[in-house]
C-alpha cells in the first residue's frame, strides 16, 4: 500500500507542478498591467508605481517570479484581492464551505439515482425498464445545467411551491443539489449498466447462482462489487467536475460560494482571486484522482497484485 501511495505521489506532484505551470503562464499573457488594475484608475506618481511593481514581484525575471509563485502556493498565499485588498486565501476559504454543501448534496442525489438506474438497466437489459431508465438519463445527460436549474425552480418553486429558491438550510439545498447531481446521474447510470452487464455473465456469477444462493447476496457480493470498480474511476473524475459545475449553479440560485466569487472577480478583473480559484481546483481534481487509485488499490485485487 506504502509503495502504491509513494508511486502514485510521484505521478501526481508532477502533474500539479506541470498544471501550475500553464496557468502562470495563461495569467502571464493576459492583457493589462497588474499595477493599473490594482489601482482600478486611481492616478498614481511613477514612484509609487514602481513601489508597487517591486511589491507585486513584477520586477523579478519571469523564472524566479514562478519560483516564488510555487512558494507562496505552498504556503497557501496567492496575494491581495485587487478589489477588496483582502488576502485571497481567506477569502477562498469563506467561500469553500458553501460550495463544498452543494458539491456534497449533488454527489449523495447523483449516487443515489446514478446506482439505482444503473442496477435497474443492469439486471434487466432490453426491457421495458431499460428502456425507460435509458431514455430519462440520456433526457439528463442532454439537458444544461442552466436550463434544468430554472426549469427546477419555474415547476417546485414557481408553480407548486415546495421548496424555496434562497436561503439557506436543507430545503434550500434540494434543487441546486439536483441541478448539480442530475450530471452524476446520467454518467454514474450508464457506465453502472454496462459494468452489471458484464459482470453478471461472468462464470463466478454463474457459479454463486449454482450454489443456491440468493439473488441479492449474488447481485451485492458477487456482481456489484466488481462492477463498480469502472464507475469508481468515473466517479472521481465527475466530483471535481460537479466543483466546476456548482460554479453555474450557484449563479443560478444566487447561492453564496466560490463560483459566485469567481464571476464578480472575473467581472471585477481582479486576477489574484481568479487565479487562486483556479489553482486550487486543479489541485482538488489532481487530489481527488489520487484518492481514486487509493481506492481502486483497495477494491481490486489486480491493481494491488500488478502485472504478476
Amino acid at each position: 500500500m506504502l509503495s502504491y501511495l509513494l508511486r502514485s505521489l510521484l505521478r501526481a506532484i508532477p502533474t500539479l507542478l506541470v498544471s501550475w505551470a500553464l496557468i502562470f503562464g495563461a495569467f502571464q499573457v493576459i492583457p493589462g498591467d497588474p499595477v493599473n488594475l490594482m489601482l482600478g484608475g486611481v492616478p498614481a506618481s511613477p514612484q509609487v508605481r514602481a513601489n508597487l511593481r517591486t511589491a507585486l514581484g513584477l520586477d523579478r525575471p519571469l523564472p524566479e517570479r514562478f519560483v516564488y509563485f510555487v512558494r507562496n502556493i505552498s504556503r497557501g498565499d496567492l496575494g491581495t484581492s485587487y478589489r477588496t485588498r483582502e488576502p485571497v486565501a481567506g477569502m477562498v476559504a469563506a467561500q469553500l464551505p458553501a460550495t463544498l454543501q452543494l458539491t456534497a448534496g449533488g454527489l449523495v442525489f447523483g449516487l443515489i439515482f446514478g446506482l439505482g438506474f444503473g442496477l435497474l438497466s443492469g439486471l434487466k437489459p432490453n426491457g421495458v425498464t431499460d428502456l425507460v431508465v435509458s431514455a430519462v438519463v440520456l433526457l439528463g445527460a442532454s439537458i444544461p445545467s442552466f436550463w434544468s436549474g430554472l426549469m427546477l425552480i419555474w415547476v417546485f418553486s414557481t408553480v407548486l411551491g415546495w421548496v424555496p429558491i434562497l436561503g439557506q438550510g436543507f430545503a434550500a439545498l434540494i434543487l441546486p443539489s439536483i441541478t448539480v447531481g442530475l450530471f452524476v446521474v446520467a454518467g454514474l447510470a450508464r457506465l453502472v449498466r454496462s459494468s452489471v452487464i458484464e459482470t453478471m455473465g461472468q462464470d463466478y456469477v454463474r457459479t454463486a447462482r449454482a450454489k443456491g444462493l440468493h439473488p441479492a447476496r449474488v447481485v451485492v457480493h458477487h456482481a456489484l462489487r466488481n462492477a463498480m470498480i469502472p464507475p469508481i474511476t468515473l466517479l472521481g473524475m465527475q466530483i471535481a467536475t460537479m466543483i466546476g459545475g456548482a460554479m453555474v449553479t450557484e449563479n443560478i440560485f444566487a447561492r453564496p460560494g466560490i463560483g459566485t466569487l469567481l464571476i464578480q472577480s472575473v467581472l471585477a478583473r481582479d486576477l489574484p482571486v481568479v487565479q487562486a480559484i483556479v489553482v486550487y481546483t486543479t489541485a482538488a481534481y489532481i487530489l481527488i484522482n489520487l484518492l481514486v487509485d487509493l481506492l481502486a488499490y483497495a477494491i481490486d485485487p489486480r491493481v494491488r497484485l500488478g502485472p504478476a
